[in-house]
């Protein structure tokens, strides 16, 4: 008579493919929902004026509604332009650049 036994050790390995595979899943799951909801988050020094808001971004001048949407460029100079202000007509008139 025949006994069968399991095989421990190809028993622990489903359990670590299973293990790993779930896990590389779940990272994968992750990072996709992290990218489809990331947000540019380096806009620095905003003013906002009525329905607009003016911004730095990558050294430049950027402005858009308030209430969200796309972003004009406003200044693309080689040096870095910060702290745009309005003025009290909602024009952009004052921001400090370096060189």
């Amino acid at each position: 008579m025949f006994i069968l036994r399991r095989n421990p050790t190809l028993l622990n390995r489903t359990k670590l493919n299973r293990t790993l595979g779930s896990v590389a899943i779940i990272t994968f799951l992750l990072f996709a929902f992290m990218s489809a909801n990331a947000q540019t988050k380096l806009l620095r020094f905003p003013d906002i004026s009525g329905d607009r808001v003016v911004f730095t971004y990558g050294g430049d001048l950027w402005t858009a509604p308030a209430a969200g949407g796309s972003a004009i460029r406003l200044t693309s100079h080689p040096g870095m332009e910060v702290f745009g202000k309005f003025s009290p007509d909602g024009k952009v008139d004052r921001f400090h650049r370096t060189v």
